[in-house]
């Protein structure tokens, strides 16, 4: 019991430390996160996910079904109802071991041998390394991380949720409830152990800062807020959530922008804010590029696409 007391006020600090970085994103953005929401937006992740906190025989990881692949083991009943989430023990958790121990080592995570015959995490957007939410998690213990990325994931989507309905003009209330339902959302809850979830988080917040370039003459503190929140999502580890929620801001700015606000500055600023969050990202999309075209699923996708060949009689 004593670990996860341990495990609770490690997550208690770990709340604090990233509600010190949305509070500081929000004034970057022109907007105040109150009280009652950040209270709520903490507590909401705690409780909901209690049981994998407080109770010593339940851990975040869907591991019982290796006891059917392992040689000896008595089955155990009903242990392949984790198995679609196989990646999350074969890939997620490996991946997370390895840029620990390079960290450890005082080295950036750019190579290891154990992973997949010898690859490279730096490169791999689901292994996180730059990841914002990844690294705050990362002095958790192994066996539990994944229960505290999740914790954070849930608070920054609540916030950032509140945030967005508050900027639309939505009353407390129903800025609360969307964004308890958000954060608690298939979409979120579904991909609850994987970078989908991660980024996807980040979404209502950088929706909020585009919103606010098309609706208020853009200073130079809301673009780089907006910068800072398109390379967090940029990193966050999963490039197509990523691409996806960008074009959700984008359309949200353009089709709720200000008629007083002149459409070009505006548009301007949110290119500029754009390029420098690529910027700030550059340091894992340029070799994550560069290794694309090699990649499996590029080399699968390129196969499709290609005419069938037949040998000619």
């Amino acid at each position: 019991m004593l670990e996860r007391l341990l495990l609770f006020a490690g997550l208690l600090v770990l709340l604090g430390l990233l509600l010190l970085a949305e509070w500081l994103l929000a004034r970057g953005l022109g907007r105040r996160l109150e009280r009652h929401a950040m209270v709520l937006g903490t507590v909401l992740p705690l409780v909901v996910l209690a049981p994998w906190i407080f109770d010593p025989s339940r851990l975040l990881f869907p591991g019982d079904f290796l006891r059917t692949l392992l040689p000896g083991v008595a089955e155990l009943a009903g242990s392949d109802r984790h198995k679609l989430l196989n990646d999350a023990v074969f890939q997620l958790i490996p991946w997370e071991l390895e840029v620990r121990h390079a960290l450890r080592a005082g080295r950036l995570p750019l190579w290891s041998d154990l992973l997949e015959g010898g690859s490279s995490p730096w490169i791999n957007p689901q292994a996180g390394v730059l990841s914002p939410l990844a690294f705050l998690a990362r002095p958790v213990p192994i066996q539990h991380w994944l229960i505290a990325l999740l914790v954070l994931k849930v608070h920054l989507a609540f916030l950032g949720t509140w945030l967005l309905l508050r900027a639309l003009g939505a009353r407390r209330p129903a800025a609360l409830l969307a964004a308890a339902g958000f954060s608690l959302s298939g979409g979120l809850m579904a991909w609850a152990l994987f970078p989908l979830s991660t980024t996807l988080a980040w979404v209502p917040w950088l929706t909020v800062g585009v919103i606010g370039l098309f609706r208020a003459r853009p200073a130079g503190r809301r673009i780089a807020t907006v910068a800072l929140l398109t390379g967090a999502l940029v990193l966050s580890g999963h490039p197509e959530t990523a691409a996806i929620g960008g074009l959700f801001a984008a359309v949200c700015g353009l089709s709720l922008r200000a008629r007083r606000c002149r459409f070009g500055i505006s548009l301007a600023a949110a290119a500029l804010a754009a390029v420098l969050g690529f910027g700030l990202a550059m340091p894992w999309i340029v070799p994550f590029l560069h290794v694309l075209p090699d990649s499996q699923r590029a080399q699968e996708t390129v196969a499709e696409t290609m005419p069938e060949v037949h040998p000619s009689p």
